[in-house]
């Protein structure tokens, strides 16, 4: 998963991939190779969180508390941009996150208003003939105000930073429907019906 800075957050959006163990724009896949090692990343080995401008702080949401639940809810239903418009739920949210999962908020310290959110639920992933927990990106929503000032880029890293020194995980991975300024990878997912006939019959499928 995914360093960056506008006048307030942390560097330029352009250069945000460039930072990454990912494929540069001219380089193509042709062979595997290890995930790096997170280790080797200063920003990731701090124990304290990435800094946030005054008057704003992280927050780990726990959503098995309805009301947290629920602001978290309200916060995405006005600001998440999703094509068909997804209307966010307490249960929507509990199956999107899944049972295994971390949701970080920044919120404003005066009146706890939510700026940003980003979560992600914790599945073990067969890579070949390893498997290992990984981080699968499915939540990242920010106020628009704060998205010309890499809002998005600080959550991501923080996102990252907190699960390799809480959780000891430093693999992820995450799909988009927007083309970022680098290709990253492609993974393939297939979908197995359980009972086809009776989906069929039922107009499911």
């Amino acid at each position: 998963i995914p360093n960056w800075m506008a006048p307030i957050f942390y560097s330029e959006k352009k250069s945000f991939w460039n930072t990454k163990p990912v494929l540069q724009y001219n380089e193509t896949a042709q062979t595997s190779s290890y995930i790096e090692d997170l280790c080797n990343r200063k920003l990731y080995n701090k124990q304290k969180p990435i800094d946030l401008p005054n008057g704003m702080e992280w927050i780990n949401i726990n959503v098995k508390d309805i009301i947290n639940s629920e602001v978290v809810c309200t916060f995405l239903n006005e600001c998440y941009d999703q094509i068909p418009k997804i209307i966010f739920t307490p249960n929507l949210l509990d199956l999107i996150l899944g049972p295994k999962h971390v949701l970080l908020g920044i919120v404003k310290k005066d009146d706890n208003t939510f700026c940003g959110v980003i979560g992600c639920c914790i599945r073990n992933t067969i890579i070949y003939d390893k498997t290992k927990p990984f981080a699968h990106g499915v939540l990242l929503c920010a106020r628009n105000i704060y998205r010309k000032k890499n809002i998005t880029q600080t959550m991501i890293n923080e996102l990252i930073r907190y699960l390799y020194m809480d959780h000891d995980i430093s693999y992820g991975l995450f799909s988009s429907t927007r083309k970022f300024f680098q290709p990253i990878s492609v993974y393939n997912t297939y979908l197995r019906p359980l009972n086809f006939i009776k989906l069929c019959n039922t107009n499911f499928i």
